[in-house]
């Protein structure tokens, strides 16, 4: 019985071992490593190594972004009878350096526990357009608001790849699953990459 205990023990541990070495063998890379093009530097850090922030706190995040924050939008959660409860998704916009004209830089972010919603509107100050849009503008306040969240997920915007892009514009499940299969495949691109890098470091 106890060797079949310790056997399941190593098990889980190889596991998580490996868990633990899948999300971190990407390693955060600097915006000039991208020749600071800020659609690649996005898309590497913040949605091929999302799963680096998953337990993070929000500061890490906006520390390793590094860039300057234009604005912030969000996803609100309503409860019954229409009534706003929280804020579900917070959306990070970025000012562009080079790369394609597609707009929207961001990274967007999944707290782990939802933002009470009153509490983010005290601190945010809003632009309400004439179209029902809102945006809240990037203060100290907000950041000191935010930082200490906990993040459940991260991603970029994955619209400022052309290839993608014009799979997820035709709005199926099909196409949704092939961008999904060609990022995971951009993610072993990459782990070769890396690999050859350390490498040649050694030799």
């Amino acid at each position: 019985m106890k060797t079949k205990s310790i056997i399941l023990v190593m098990f889980v541990t190889l596991i998580t071992c490996g868990h633990t070495w899948a999300q971190y063998d990407l390693p955060f890379r600097s915006f000039k490593s991208f020749n600071n093009d800020t659609i690649q530097y996005l898309d590497y850090n913040f949605l091929i190594r999302s799963e680096q922030y998953a337990g993070e706190k929000l500061s890490k995040m906006i520390s390793d972004l590094n860039m300057p924050i234009l604005y912030v939008s969000e996803t609100i959660e309503f409860g019954h009878n229409n009534d706003i409860r929280n804020v579900i998704e917070i959306v990070l916009y970025v000012k562009k350096f080079i790369g394609s004209s597609y707009d929207n830089c961001y990274v967007s972010i999944t707290p782990a526990n939802p933002i009470p919603f009153r509490d983010y509107m005290k601190i945010s100050k809003r632009i309400d357009y004439d179209d029902g849009s809102r945006i809240a503008i990037w203060t100290s306040e907000l950041y000191d608001f935010l930082k200490d969240i906990e993040i459940k997920s991260v991603t970029a915007n994955s619209y400022l790849i052309k290839e993608r892009r014009e799979l997820l514009e035709m709005h199926t499940k099909e196409a949704r699953e092939q961008v999904k299969e060609i990022i995971e495949s951009e993610k072993a691109k990459w782990r070769k990459i890396i690999q050859a890098e350390k490498q040649a470091v050694n030799k």
